[in-house]
């Protein structure tokens, strides 16, 4: 009988010391922050040098933990809304209550399968 073993720490993670787990945060406004970089009414094929980054949707990056901590509580929603019909979890899914709020911006809305397959 194989024997699974529990690691504190994701395969993903450069925690983990897994061949080629590496940070893979892109770039923000300065280190240790995430953004979504705009370029306001600038075209880049109009041959003008390229104007200053502009920065929205600005939030702290999550430690590897509070990742784990935030994806989580997402699934364990999922599945509690799922399969129980838990209605404090099915608002969680939907987006009502965030209740990591405190660590980050999720961005959580429920797609009724139902509809998605009326429209197709």
């Amino acid at each position: 009988m194989a024997k699974a073993s529990a690691t504190s720490c994701t395969q993903w993670s450069p925690e983990s010391g897994q061949v080629g787990a590496t940070d893979d945060q892109g770039f923000g406004p300065e280190p240790g922050w995430c953004g979504t970089p705009t370029y306001p009414d600038w075209d880049p094929d109009s041959g003008t040098p390229e104007p200053p980054i502009e920065w929205s949707h600005v939030t702290r990056k999550l430690t590897e933990t509070e990742q784990r901590q935030v994806s989580a509580g997402y699934v364990t929603a999922f599945f509690r809304s799922a399969l129980l019909g838990d209605q404090q979890a099915e608002a969680v899914i939907s987006g009502c209550v965030d209740p990591y709020a405190s660590l980050t911006v999720v961005d959580a809305e429920k797609i009724d399968p139902q509809l998605r397959r009326r429209s197709r």
